[in-house]
């Protein structure tokens, strides 16, 4: 997991090229002008969703994992608290694994918070479980999903 500002993400370069691709697209465009939804960067290998999404309490926020991909996750407005926990430690499922959508979930809780608020930035990667969208008010959310 990687949690910083976006003005440290040439600290990132290098790490993974997929990463590095997505970097640069987050910093050629003006994320808040995104239509709501799904743009493709590299087809489904790097894409970019923007949503927004009604805060949830921390006691409603699930872990959730990707085998496929790594989430970078930004929060435009409010503040996204999301949780997380190495997926090593969650040894119960609440959802199995699909495929399809490339998501499981789990019933353990998260140990951690991020405060994701604008000007920073979260990177989950496979062996993360985290757990988003817990806040006040309405979240405006950009997802980028990278091909691990």
């Amino acid at each position: 997991m990687i949690f910083d500002s976006i003005e440290n993400l040439e600290k990132y370069r290098g790490f993974h090229s997929g990463l590095d691709k997505a970097f640069d697209f987050m910093m050629q465009n003006d994320l808040s002008t995104l239509e709501q939804g799904m743009h493709e960067i590299e087809g489904r290998d790097i894409f970019v969703i923007s949503a927004l999404a009604e805060g949830k309490a921390v006691a409603d926020g699930k872990l959730e994992a990707h085998k496929n991909y790594i989430d970078i996750q930004i929060c435009l407005s409010g503040v996204d608290q999301i949780g997380w926990r190495p997926v090593n430690e969650c040894k119960e499922i609440d959802t199995p694994y699909d495929a399809d959508r490339d998501i499981m979930f789990f019933k353990e809780r998260p140990d951690t918070l991020l405060n994701v608020r604008n000007g920073l930035f979260a990177v989950f990667f496979p062996e993360d479980a985290h757990a988003p969208e817990v806040g006040e008010g309405q979240l405006h959310k950009i997802i980028f999903k990278v091909k691990a």
